[in-house]
């Protein structure tokens, strides 16, 4: 009987545990409020959002986010808009233009750069995104720059900056 009942707690004891680490990598701790990030030589990088994740990736449809095709002037703004898993469509700006991702889906996600949710050697920028917060870097110099989420690999872009 007593052999029992230490099987029952051990494996309650295990699942409990397993659970927390699931949390800890997926970014789905409570409390997760502001991150930031500096960028290097070719541009700068800001972060700022709250809200943690609470919904898996497994129930969020995969459809494209909407997002402009390109900032036509040097130092002005775009919005990529993460959503449903995506960055959108790809990205043709100017030097000098700021990019922001807001992220609208309800688990974190990356914006760095790399591909296929590895980053760069270098990587120019890797900005941490909870659900619901936003970051920013500015592309100074001339370049096609991919962008991918460490935390979901599918999830590819290309910003060309002329």
């Amino acid at each position: 009987m007593l052999l029992r009942i230490f099987l029952v707690v051990s494996a309650l004891g295990s699942l409990v545990l397993l659970v927390l680490i699931y949390a800890v990598v997926s970014g789905l701790t409570p409390g997760t409020s502001t991150a930031s990030a500096s960028g290097s030589a070719s541009g700068s990088a800001s972060a700022s959002g709250s809200a943690a994740a609470s919904v898996p990736a497994s129930t969020v449809p995969s459809v494209a986010a909407s997002v402009p095709a390109s900032a036509a002037a040097s130092g002005t703004a775009t919005t990529v808009t993460i959503a449903n898993l995506s960055f959108g469509q790809n990205l043709t700006i100017a030097v000098g233009t700021t990019v922001t991702w807001d992220n609208a889906d309800t688990v974190p996600h990356t914006a760095t750069n790399g591909t296929n949710g590895l980053p760069a050697n270098p990587a120019l920028f890797d900005l941490p995104l909870a659900a619901g917060a936003s970051a920013s870097y500015t592309f100074t110099a001339a370049g096609t720059y991919p962008v991918t989420c460490k935390v979901h690999p599918t999830m590819n872009m290309t910003i060309t900056v002329q």
